[in-house]
């Protein structure tokens, strides 16, 4: 490593210097000469717009665009494994949401936790959904980039493309990309007038959506392109319990519907052709109605004698075990798209995930006389969202008092299965950020042989994170008298890096580049529990009369108001019991060696070696948990024949290092679950991929292969088989109370070898299509199917955790006419059930059979 390092750096100073040096006297001699500057990032934009994999008017395929490395360049000559799907193609497989991308990208899967969405690539990515966890996916948004698995739900609405790219990404993302990334970037104002296009969708579910832009040019310098996304559809889920109070009063709860409302601002000043400024305002806001959750339906052995969770059957199993379910089983409706889960959501302030973005970026270039491109990229995001759940579940029976404006007035008496309930809310999670970016063309007697790019950046981000848990005691479990626990975290990324790229045309066949990128993080973490008093009189959120809570503040002080750094639901709190900072610094190197070979045009063959990481942090009650390391070598081909067929086969092999999982491990066990490095596991596979237009015809197959192995990870707690005695740490362990320990030993698990979490051994789409000429427009029929292998959710492969194999079969029939498109869709035809995310205990199923037309009109 300190081999590559010092190699990997010196090699990109050092040439970046002396281009520099080369550069600068030719510039000023340009500069006099009055060259002008190339095409700003605004038309860059619309030429990878236009560089699309559908086929032009004639049945041509069109070079296909893609900016992975800072300036544009075309797919069939960059080096990375990489998936571009432009706005079209989005739109005509009905792909809406980044979630959609894992059933037509090979080695993507998306795991789905109803606000969370995790990307993992290659089987590397992000498992512990946790503040002060990174994704190992970097999500970028018109560069921005987004370091958490909340928020990646927003629509595509008005983009320009979607790039995917596999394997770490160490030189121009760094941090957070040792799977890889996902750059979403959105249409850019233009100089053509007023222009733009309004659509219409209506399907089942009650699905309904409308989206369109506007362009507008207000000067020869000035453009502003306004588009909007609205999108509100029913919940593929029924919630038998999602009605506790009858009367107009209580709305009627719907978990995992659509409501989404969005609006996108840009402008672009374009003064000269040296100069311009692109700026872009984003605000999403939306609520799934709350989390589409079910139980998980598969059982499980644990020990002889072990107690199984509350609401599950104890069953005798083979060879003397004893089989459980999950917890609420008996409770659950036992139908994949049947819910019980409503009541408890009626306890809490809020319904649902209601969850608002802001994002603004300025992009600013100036373009020196000989095209050398200074690069300004700042943002600034924010985002708050609320969530809700349930704790261990058993029977009960809930008097509640409903409302005066309620008729019939009275009391109504409700059996439903929770002993408490949670509320957690973020009222702000800010990110800031700036990148400055200096780059060279690459054309011209110099820049053809030798060009480069070097850049700068830092990110900032504060993450406040604030529960909210109502606790009741048995035997009654009455929510009249609770206790309510107050907590607040502070998650801060500090980070910064720098980084260059070289690119040596050594013949006229054969290319050399090298990357590297130095990376800081600052990371601390501020935590404060508090106990909350809940007023002693009616407290219309929570439709009960509770009287004042069997619980108060030690010495028997008063309650107070106003103590933490985010406010309470009910403004009332203890002195803090915890108030405690941690921070956790670290410095990486990452970056890339590259050999490229074109022996005949058409024909570009790569090797690389890359490496990545993701962060480390600190986090209360346990030790650090350090930076993760991905170490990568590819070889690839692409094969371009005409207009007609391109090709792309590449082969990995990667060692990941220092796995992050949130696991119980006997070794740092102290009192609950903690981020661990766990070990290392090695991967290797192949990804190909073909697109033709013949004709008429269209041909579009992609498919990957993977084979993953874990090392050796000793002592890891079997978490699924420990009894509900199971309390405080591992006895014998520093800091742990010999009257309050557990013997986790003998829960403990040595794997090797097994498949790493969210890993598929094997994906593919392939889609057929043909274009006919009807009445003086395209009609353009086409089938897609997709297939995704078998994964686990978990470090443990029992069944439990058991992904199943997903095949979908899509349709549309798209007719093209002027400026008229409209679509008949049909998204998994078959109505397969399949799981689209495991976390134990519950399952989220993928969407069923939707049936849909789309109309839209472009100007």
């Amino acid at each position: 490593m300190n081999r590559f390092r010092t190699l990997a750096m010196t090699s990109a100073l050092t040439g970046l210097a002396a281009a520099a040096v080369l550069t600068a006297p030719m510039a000023w001699a340009q500069a006099d000469q009055g060259q002008a500057a190339p095409n700003g990032a605004a038309d860059q934009g619309q030429q990878a717009q236009n560089g699309q994999n559908g086929a032009a008017a004639g049945g041509a395929l069109q070079e296909v665009v893609v900016t992975a490395e800072r300036r544009a360049t075309n797919l069939q000559t960059t080096p990375i494994s990489v998936e571009a799907l432009s706005q079209d193609q989005l739109t005509q497989e009905d792909m809406t949401r980044v979630k959609n991308l894992q059933l037509y990208t090979p080695s993507l899967s998306i795991l789905d936790d109803g606000l969370y969405q995790a990307p993992n690539i290659r089987g590397i990515g992000n498992q512990a959904i946790i503040p002060n966890v990174t994704t190992g996916v970097a999500f970028l948004m018109d560069g921005l980039f987004s370091p958490e698995p909340h928020g990646l739900d927003e629509p595509f609405y008005d983009v320009q493309d979607v790039e995917t790219l596999r394997g770490p990404q160490g030189t121009f993302v760094g941090y957070s990309s040792t799977g890889g990334a996902i750059e979403v970037t959105s249409q850019n104002p233009n100089f053509r007038g007023t222009n733009g296009y309004i659509e219409l969708k209506a399907g089942n579910f009650t699905d309904k959506a409308v989206d369109g832009a506007s362009n507008f040019t207000l000067s020869d310098t000035f453009a502003v392109r306004l588009a909007f996304n609205e999108e509100q559809m029913n919940s593929f889920y029924r919630d038998n319990g999602a009605r506790v109070i009858p009367g107009e009063a209580e709305p009627i709860q719907d978990p995992g519907s659509t409501d989404n409302k969005d609006m996108r601002l840009s402008m672009l000043w374009k003064p000269s052709s040296s100069f311009q400024a692109l700026g872009k305002f984003d605000y999403n806001s939306s609520n799934d109605g709350g989390d589409p959750a079910n139980v998980n339906q598969t059982p499980y052995d644990v020990p002889a004698g072990t107690v199984c969770p509350f609401g599950s059957p104890t069953l005798a199993g083979p060879h003397g075990t004893t089989i459980c379910h999950a917890a609420d089983y008996i409770y659950s409706s036992h139908d994949p798209f049947v819910l019980n889960w409503g009541p408890q959501a009626y306890l809490l302030p809020e319904l649902g995930h209601p969850y608002w973005n802001y994002r603004l970026g300025l992009h600013l270039d100036y373009y020196f006389a000989d095209g050398i491109d200074l690069r300004s990229l700042s943002g600034w995001q924010q985002t708050q969202y609320d969530t809700y759940g349930n704790a261990n579940s058993v029977p009960q029976t809930v008097n509640y008092s409903v409302p005066t404006t309620v008729s019939p007035t009275g009391t109504l008496s409700q059996t439903f299965n929770s002993e408490g309930a949670s509320y957690q809310w973020i009222p702000k999670d800010d990110y800031t950020s700036e990148e400055i970016d200096l780059i060279s063309p690459t054309t011209g007697p110099l820049f053809s042989k030798l060009n480069w790019i070097t850049g700068a950046t830092w990110f900032y981000r504060d993450t406040g994170v604030a529960g909210y848990s109502v606790n009741t005691s048995p035997p009654l479990y009455s929510f009249e008298t609770p206790s309510v626990t107050g907590s607040n975290t502070e998650n801060l990324n500090k980070i910064a890096g720098v980084f260059g790229q070289i690119s040596w045309q050594m013949t006229q066949t054969l290319q050399w580049q090298v990357g590297a990128r130095e990376n800081w993080d600052n990371n601390p973490t501020r935590a404060t529990v508090s106990e909350t008093a809940v007023p002693g009189n009616t407290v219309p959120t929570l439709h009960i009369t509770p009287t004042t809570p069997d619980v108060g503040c030690s010495p028997n002080l008063p309650y107070r108001t106003g103590l933490g750094f985010v406010p309470s639901p009910t403004g009332y709190y203890c002195a803090p019991a915890i108030d405690q900072t941690l921070a956790f610094e670290d410095k990486a190197t990452t970056g890339k060696v590259d050999l490229n070979w074109t022996p005949a045009q058409g024909q570009f063959f790569y090797a690389f070696f890359a490496r990545g990481y993701k962060a480390g942090g600190a986090q209360l009650g346990a030790p650090d948990f350090q930076p993760e390391h991905v170490n990568d070598w590819e070889v690839g081909w692409n094969g371009t024949y005409g207009n007609w067929l391109t090709t792309h086969l590449g082969g990995y092999y990667m060692i990941y290092q220092s796995m992050q999982q949130d696991v119980l491990t006997t070794a740092t066990l102290t009192g609950g679950a903690s981020v661990t490095n766990i070990g290392s596991s090695t991967l290797d596979g192949l990804e190909a991929q073909m697109t033709a237009r013949v004709g008429g015809l269209g041909i579009n197959f992609n498919a990957s292969f993977e084979h993953t192995s874990l090392g050796a990870i000793n002592d890891i707690v079997t978490s699924y088989e420990l009894p509900p005695t199971a309390r405080g740490g591992e006895c014998g362990l520093p800091g742990v109370s010999a009257a309050e320990c557990f013997d986790y030993y003998h829960y403990a698990a040595r794997l090797s070898g097994e498949q790493d979490v969210y890993s598929p051994k094997a994906q593919g789409t392939i889609g057929l299509d043909y274009r006919f000429n009807v009445l003086g427009g395209v009609l353009d029929p086409q089938v897609l199917f997709s297939y995704t292998g078998g994964q686990y959710a978990s470090l443990f492969e029992i069944p439990y955790y058991y992904v199943g194999a997903r095949h979908v079969w899509n349709a549309s029939l798209n007719y093209d006419v002027n400026q008229w498109n409209a679509e008949l869709y049909v998204n998994n035809f078959t109505n397969q059930v399949y799981v689209d995310g495991d976390t134990g205990a519950s399952v989220y199923y993928g969407a069923p059979l939707q049936i849909g037309v789309r109309v839209r009109r472009d100007f």
